[in-house]
Parts: C-alpha cells; structure tokens; sequence
C-alpha cells in the first residue's frame, strides 16, 4: 500500500515505490510463466515419447498375433 504526503517531492517517492511493486510482481509473475513453459513444453515431450512407446507396442502385439495365426 502506498502512501504519499502532500509536497511534490514526497508524492513523487511514493510513486516510484508503488512502480516499484509493481515492478518486482510483474518480474515474478514472468518468471512463473517461463516455468510453467518449461512444464508444459517437458510434458509434452513426455506425451510424445508415450504415444511413439505405445505405437511401437502395438505394432509388436499386431505382428504376434499374425505370426500366432499363421
């Protein structure tokens, strides 16, 4: 909260501590996205490595089952 006096000079202090603030939220609230980012760009490297896995496995189960038949 933010508070200034009456001269100029003290309003002007006040304001430079609210930019302040405001400031050091905006930097934490940019570094919280670039995680979540990270978060976000690591799981779906992970959902991708899970749909090659599953593919692979089906083939693997499709070809037992021809060679099974045959």
């Amino acid at each position: 909260m933010c508070v200034c006096v009456i001269t100029h000079t003290h309003k002007l202090v006040c304001v430079c501590v609210c930019v302040y603030r405001l400031t050091e939220r905006d930097d934490t609230i940019k570094r919280l996205e670039e995680e979540l980012d990270a978060y976000d760009t690591r799981q779906m490297e992970l959902e991708d490595e899970m749909d090659k896995k599953t593919s692979a496995l089906i083939s693997l189960q499709v070809s037992n089952v021809a060679m099974e038949l045959h």
